[in-house]
């Protein structure tokens, strides 16, 4: 089995990238303080949102918003400019659930936003990261 929760704030700017074979994807970091660490301590976790919830990040969240991801840990090989092999530990994003309160003006906005993660596929070329 291969899930994970995580709460978290955005901590960054939310910009739509398209891969080389047209797909759009949405890389970001959540910011989590640890449960049992000291209050200034974060970590920064990368995760990856492709189509509804890419465009779902891209049209209602922004950074610092408050989210609720649930996804799969998915570990990319790549090989850098130089020709040296790299990996990156990532989730993917299967469900965005806003956490932030609403205002009266946002009611047309989705709490939620899916993906079915079997119908995505992770190339490791199609990502420039």
């Amino acid at each position: 089995m291969n899930k994970v929760f995580i709460k978290g704030r955005i901590a960054n700017d939310l910009e739509v990238r398209q891969g080389t074979k047209g797909n759009n994807f949405l890389p970001f970091a959540l910011a989590v303080k640890p449960s049992n660490k000291k209050d200034d301590d974060v970590n920064y976790i990368d995760c990856v949102a492709f189509k509804n919830n890419a465009d779902y990040a891209s049209k209602y969240l922004k950074k610092g918003n408050l989210i609720l991801i649930e996804g799969e840990l998915n570990q990319r090989k790549f090989t850098r400019q130089d020709g040296t092999k790299g990996s990156k530990l990532e989730v993917v994003v299967a469900r965005i659930e806003n956490l932030e309160k609403r205002e009266k003006s946002d009611a047309e906005e989705p709490e939620t936003s899916s993906d079915d993660l079997e119908s995505i596929d992770l190339p490791d070329d199609d990502l420039p990261f």
